[in-house]
């Protein structure tokens, strides 16, 4: 019998797996495909302009896996805690980053692949004054802040909550040059707005029968923004060479991020085996983070094991994405296991 929200539980993981995806193409291909370089290999046939139309799609398909998280986050801690249990959660938070930091930091020293430095090793352990992993730098400072935007959310009516959403809408949309984005918003300013959308919708339950077609909103978002940019690309070669864009998070993505989850919100919650494994793999979940994308893991990774460059013009390049981000998944959950076995904070 399910005794929770598993829907979400099966989201979080989704949104996981995006993250995993995200860093691939945008750490493992695209940071090499800057105009200062010379074309990473996007041949001009029929494999390489599919596979390139593939990846940009997948690469916005994916981009949204941080602003689903936050969401997520926002619409369970919406209902005022104790400011004790954001602190202890915090505190144990940045536990398991230290550690994860100083192990991983320890073997690439230990192995000879990076010498050591005493800088850097203050560094690891102060990774949220360095930002090592920027998404949970945000990530504590939201955890911090949800008991007071909690109580702020529940002093507020429906209309109150609403108008504060869209002045924060306006204040944080930015799009290179559109919006007021570049001068009001912060990343962390951001996932606040972010946190208090999760929970309106968990507080205001937004009933319309056009929150199921949220799923199809999100893949036609996708879709149309990966064609505009790959027909600019090969048809009026607006670049040197063909290179995979992302977006910040803070424009189309919290458009299409928000049409997903309202499409998960309306999915009836059912006990699945795959809900079952993500009711016990959801207290995993930071922990793949902080493993695949450990700044001495990421380069190692994508560029030494994963080498997603090699496969730019192969038919099965997507498949080969997919599957090695589910094994990244997969492995880390299990490593993350084994941690809290050992160390259980």
């Amino acid at each position: 019998m399910v005794t929770r929200e598993s829907r979400f539980d099966i989201l979080r993981l989704l949104s996981m797996f995006m993250i995993i995806v995200g860093h691939l193409i945008y750490h493992g291909i695209r940071h090499i495909t800057s105009d200062e370089m010379a074309d990473p290999g996007f041949e001009h046939t029929a494999i390489g302009l599919t596979n390139f139309c593939l990846l940009q799609l997948t690469g916005y398909l994916c981009n949204i896996g941080p602003n689903l998280f936050i969401l997520i986050s926002g619409y369970f801690l919406i209902h005022p805690r104790p400011i004790r249990y954001s602190l202890e959660k915090s505190v144990r938070l940045w536990c398991t980053i230290v550690f994860y930091s100083l192990l991983f930091y320890g073997i690439f020293i230990a192995t000879g692949l990076y010498a050591y430095d005493t800088e850097t090793l203050l560094r690891q352990i102060m990774p949220i004054h360095s930002t090592s992993y920027w998404f949970m730098t945000m990530y504590i400072g939201v955890l911090l802040l949800s008991p007071f935007l909690a109580r702020l959310a529940q002093s507020l009516s429906k209309r109150e909550y609403q108008a504060m959403l869209a002045v924060l809408l306006i204040m944080n949309f930015g799009q290179e040059n559109w919006g007021y984005g570049i001068v009001y918003s912060s990343t962390l300013f951001f996932y606040v707005f972010v946190f208090l959308i999760g929970g309106y919708i968990h507080l205001h339950k937004p009933q319309h029968t056009l929150l199921k077609y949220g799923g199809a909103a999100y893949l036609v978002i996708c879709i149309v923004l990966s064609a505009a940019n790959c027909v600019n690309q090969i048809m009026f070669h607006s670049t040197a060479f063909l290179q995979i864009r992302g977006l910040l998070n803070n424009s189309f993505p919290l458009f299409s991020a928000i049409c997903l989850f309202l499409w998960f919100y309306t999915l009836p919650n059912k006990e699945t085996p795959l809900s079952r494994y993500a009711i016990k793999a959801s207290p995993y979940i930071l922990g793949v983070y902080l493993i695949h994308d450990n700044w001495y893991v990421r380069n190692y990774l994508w560029d030494q094991i994963v080498c997603p460059l090699h496969y730019l013009n192969q038919w099965y390049l997507i498949p080969y994405i997919l599957v090695v981000c589910l094994a990244i998944l997969v492995l880390c959950i299990f490593i993350d296991t084994l941690r809290k076995k050992i160390f259980p904070f």
